[in-house]
């Protein structure tokens, strides 16, 4: 005897369950946009966070004052 939750499990077209495919679709366009927005997180980082982070290094580390 089947099961009714059985009976509803939707399949694509290469055979595998319809859930488990657009599963593995959404994960692969997740991971493509974050693929082309790595360019723009680097640049953000070394042109806008580095320069930020070492004015405050140097503010902190004076050596006359220490």
């Amino acid at each position: 005897m089947v099961s009714s939750s059985q009976k509803n499990i939707l399949f694509s077209a290469d055979g595998t369950p319809l859930k488990k495919s657009l599963n593995r679709s959404l994960r692969r366009q997740k991971m493509r946009a974050l693929l082309l927005i790595a360019p723009l997180l680097i640049f953000i980082l070394v042109a806008f966070i580095m320069p930020i982070v070492s004015m405050l290094s140097r503010s902190i580390e004076n050596d006359l004052v220490s």
